[in-house]
């Protein structure tokens, strides 16, 4: 059974790259299709990543928990409830960080529960709960929101859904797509008057820093690429399957904080905290990372604050971008 696997390679002040232009990739600027009898050798394989690779701070699953009703490019056949060993594997205690998307609506009571006593970070995403369930999933300890407005129910007049939730929590986190495609700019400027805490996320997909097999190229521009066995279209900013359905972005984190502050009217400094303090603190690593402080790891990234582009970047107090001149 196949899920989404984003291995984290973040946090602004930043997560070393090699080319300066994929240096602000996301907050899952790695994504995997891994089987489940594969997950606990996944798990072994980046804890030890965890104690070599200072920019690599966890995981990230997203599925295979998830609603057959809105699982967005996910295959259906692969999406299934959580078993007696998903939970005993989720909540073996490690030092690195664990975050799983999941439908709270299709997973058994106590499940986030014990998810989140295990200091996993339990978000909502590819789910159709009502704002009840959702409630309720809060209680038990789900704060994040995968990629907020998509795949999932919008607000409705009688029916406010997990988005109205997710926005009058001042301890919710809510990942949003900032690439003018995934969300109008208009619904997310409302969405940042709330309560909750935005986190800047990019859904990046090979086009972003990378490649997979059965890439279609035209000299170095990708053009397409296969996605459980689906040829995927690039085309316009977008990645799409043949009958339309979005296929993550071509979005990197550079440009999400450009479009933060050009489409949504906000501050450089504020955009900033979407990609710093806010997913730092989301993940329980808020003493150490996401700030420019005494006693903070010395992870930064330079910016021209006017074109917002990329000049330099450092992890762990190591220079890491290419415009390094030594």
């Amino acid at each position: 059974m196949s899920s989404w696997v984003h291995i984290f390679e973040y946090i602004i002040p930043i997560a070393r790259a090699t080319d300066a232009r994929e240096s602000l990739m996301a907050t899952e600027n790695k994504k995997l299709q891994v089987s489940s009898p594969r997950l606990p050798y996944l798990d072994a394989s980046v804890s030890k990543l965890v104690d070599k690779e200072p920019s690599i701070l966890g995981i990230h699953l997203e599925g295979p928990f998830l609603s057959p009703q809105r699982p967005g490019v996910h295959a259906v056949r692969h999406i299934r409830t959580p078993s007696n060993d998903d939970r005993a594997l989720l909540t073996t205690p490690r030092r690195s960080v664990t975050v799983v998307t999941l439908a709270p609506e299709r997973v058994p009571a106590g499940f986030i529960r014990a998810l989140a006593a295990a200091q996993v970070r339990v978000c909502l995403g590819h789910s159709m709960a009502s704002y009840a369930e959702t409630r309720a999933a809060m209680a038990e300890g789900l704060s994040g929101f995968t990629h907020l407005f998509n795949a999932m129910p919008g607000i409705g007049s009688r029916d406010p859904g997990p988005i109205a939730a997710a926005l009058e929590s001042e301890s919710a986190w809510f990942g949003v797509i900032v690439d003018g495609v995934h969300v109008h700019p208009a619904t997310l400027r409302l969405a940042l008057r709330g309560l909750a805490r935005p986190i800047l996320v990019t859904d990046a997909m090979p086009p972003v820093g990378g490649r997979r097999m059965g890439s279609k190229l035209l000299g170095s521009k990708l053009l397409g690429f296969k996605l459980y066995g689906e040829d995927i279209m690039v085309q316009d900013g977008r990645c799409t399957r043949q009958d339309g359905t979005l296929a993550g972005s071509v979005l990197d984190m550079a440009s999400a904080l450009r479009n933060c502050v050009r489409l949504l009217d906000v501050t450089l400094e504020t955009a900033l905290r979407f990609v710093s303090t806010n997913p730092a603190e989301f993940l329980g690593l808020g003493h150490w990372l996401g700030r420019l402080a005494p006693g903070y790891r010395a992870d930064m990234v330079a910016l021209d604050p006017v074109g917002i582009e990329v000049l330099d970047t450092w992890v762990a107090g190591m220079r890491g971008g290419v415009c390094s001149s030594e």
